[in-house]
């Protein structure tokens, strides 16, 4: 029965993992979109098989391979290990639900933690690259919102501004098979490197003679990406390009279309008539804007509106500057913001999502305080059996310190064995949620090593407690 149980639990384990590693093969190979028909029932089978595969490894595998063990004699016959195989074999036996049960809630625990962790990050990094700057504003606003600012008694911490160069672009739509034309931003290589570098950090490293695009749509990306992006720019020379980016200079809700940073002299040739300068400010403890003044910002919210009037060949095509209309909804029209403006609700998504982390790992902490307790009490719950086990060794002749090491084995098996099976579930399931580029790797071995450390802790705790318990009761 144990045999056939263990390789089952064996196979399922290993298939498992077989099938994470798939996974990720056919994810870089392939993409999501083009696999996710089958991406569900995969994960399906991964927590099925990890679920029920491990308590298998345990019922069946286990006990099998410590009687295998106990019949190798060169094994076996060393030292203490006939006695301690058998007992440990018992042990093992009597311990399997508990075993089972400490390892599938420490993954668990684990894969909250760092998910929780990571979820935080994503959002804290996705939220600075929309809003990099406290408050930005184009050239149209920036006089009046700097008089704003003079008038609120904010206090300018530093202020940054860049310019950049409007003109069309033909590029491929959601669908990736139409091309359609729309505005786009160009802003030069020297103008992006004065840019502070935690703005920058969230795109990709370019050379003053690379291009990189950062942008929205079907090329949206959550980080680095190597997705090859082809435009064909009006009356210039066509960009081809496997650099991505996701963090826009001065904020996304800065830009009528996506953003190329192009190299100086790329830039320089580049004909256009309509440029822009953005501004962005940062303030020392935020700004001090009043309701009155809020509401008189808003006014400047759209600063104007670009008008597309496409024709069959991109360098034959027009667009206009003209002054935003609510009532202009066309298709062919894009919105230049006049300002954005973030630093209070930035504080408040520290606040709330900070808050919902703390609960987290606290609630995670502690259950994995709970579960070496349970483990603790398992190790010092025995019965007569195992009782009179230890007894009948003390009573032919084994010294303490020779128990005192079967005691020690038994301790280090019941505490290492759940935290090797959940570090290798809790890693396979979280590289599910793992993008590639901001990658879990660190955060999980981070929060690993204060698992291991704060089971160590208890193991230790618990052997001590457990020998001075064994040691009153043979003596």
């Amino acid at each position: 029965m144990r045999i056939p149980a263990g390789t089952l639990g064996i196979l399922l384990f290993t298939t498992a993992i077989a099938v994470t590693i798939s996974m990720f093969a056919n994810f870089e190979n392939f993409g999501y979109q083009s696999y996710g028909d089958r991406i569900i029932m995969q994960i399906i089978y991964i927590f099925f098989a990890f679920f029920f595969g491990t308590y298998l490894i345990y019922f069946g595998f286990l006990p099998v391979l410590l009687t295998v063990l106990q019949k190798i004699k060169r094994i076996s016959y060393s030292g203490l290990n006939m006695f301690s195989f058998k007992y440990l074999k018992n042990r093992m036996k009597h311990n399997t639900s508990v075993l089972w049960f400490v390892t599938e809630l420490s993954t668990l625990a684990l894969m909250l933690l760092t998910v929780c962790y990571f979820g935080y990050q994503l959002i804290y990094d996705n939220y600075h690259a929309e809003y990099p700057f406290a408050l930005t504003a184009n050239s149209d606003t920036a006089d009046d919102v700097r008089n704003i600012i003079n008038d609120s008694k904010t206090q300018v911490k530093k202020e940054y501004h860049s310019n950049i160069k409007i003109t069309l672009v033909s590029t491929l739509d959601t669908s990736g098979h139409i091309l359609v034309q729309r505005p786009a931003s160009f802003m030069s290589y020297s103008e992006y490197m004065k840019l502070p570098d935690k703005i920058r950090q969230n795109n990709p490293y370019i050379n003053p003679h690379q291009f990189m695009r950062i942008g929205f749509g079907n090329n949206e990306t959550f980080g680095f990406s190597e997705e090859k992006v082809e435009w064909h720019v009006k009356n210039a020379k066509k960009i081809v390009t496997r650099k991505n980016g996701s963090s826009f200079p001065y904020g996304g809700g800065m830009y009528a279309g996506s953003l190329m940073i192009v190299p100086d002299a790329y830039y320089h040739k580049l004909s256009t008539k309509a440029t822009d300068t953005f501004y962005g400010w940062y303030f020392k403890h935020g700004d001090k804007l009043s309701k009155k003044q809020v509401k008189k910002l808003d006014r400047l919210r759209n600063a104007y509106m670009i008008s597309v009037n496409a024709k069959s060949n991109l360098n034959d095509s027009e667009f206009t500057i003209k002054k935003y209309s609510s009532m202009d909804q066309s298709p062919n029209n894009y919105i230049q913001s006049g300002f954005v403006r973030q630093e209070s609700a930035k504080r408040h998504l520290n606040q709330i999502v900070g808050f919902f982390i703390f609960m987290i790992a606290i609630f995670s902490i502690a259950l994995l305080i709970a579960l070496g307790s349970v483990l603790t009490l398992r190790i010092l719950l025995r019965d007569d059996h195992e009782w009179r086990q230890l007894k009948t060794l003390k009573k032919i002749g084994v010294s303490n310190q020779e128990i005192r090491g079967i005691v020690r084995s038994e301790n280090a098996l019941t505490f290492i064995i759940p935290l090797v099976f959940a570090l290798m579930q809790s890693y396979a399931l979280i590289l599910l949620a793992d993008n590639g580029w901001n990658s879990l790797k660190y955060e999980f071995m981070w929060i690993f090593a204060g698992y291991v450390i704060l089971y160590g802790i208890i193991g230790i705790i618990t052997y001590l407690i457990s020998w001075r318990s064994v040691k009153r009761r043979i003596n």
